[in-house]
């Protein structure tokens, strides 16, 4: 079935992000955030090491589901999503655009397989998800209140 991207219409904060991520915790496997060579907050270094049983991959590039920096090399953390390391998301932050160096890492993402399920450009204040039909009816039955509006 096709995807579609849709944008989340407003910021999801509290239990409507802890609903959202549990959500994506059963379409997705792994998630990934970004960082750059800016000086992180201590909160920002102890999530990352909270993270660490979790880590998949760490690479260097320039790209990855919420853009592209072709003025810089960013470094993209791949972990697998499972319910302990949902856990340490959601005890982060009660807010999705709070994904945004120095205090936590940039942009979260939630992956299906390689495929971006929840794309986060915090600076921007921007989410998007890819859903099929019934994953659409799928979270708007479970997330009340979330307003997906079509990418344009």
């Amino acid at each position: 079935m096709t995807r579609v991207d849709l944008r989340i219409a407003r910021e999801p904060r509290g239990p409507q992000l802890r609903a959202l991520l549990e959500v994506g915790l059963d379409y997705c496997d792994r998630f990934l955030v970004a960082l750059t060579d800016m000086k992180r907050s201590q909160r920002a270094e102890e999530l990352l090491a909270s993270l660490e049983p979790f880590l998949i991959e760490r690479r260097e590039t320039n790209e990855y589901p919420a853009g592209s920096v072709p003025w810089c090399t960013i470094t993209v953390s791949t972990y697998r999503l499972n319910r302990a390391s949902l856990e340490l998301l959601l005890a982060a932050t009660d807010r999705l655009f709070d994904w945004l160096e120095p205090e936590l890492p940039n942009d979260l993402c939630l992956l299906r397989g390689d495929e971006a399920w929840l794309i986060t450009m915090a600076s921007d204040r921007v989410a998007l998800l890819a859903l099929d039909g019934p994953e659409r009816l799928d979270v708007s039955q479970r997330i009340p209140g979330l307003r997906l509006a079509p990418v344009t």
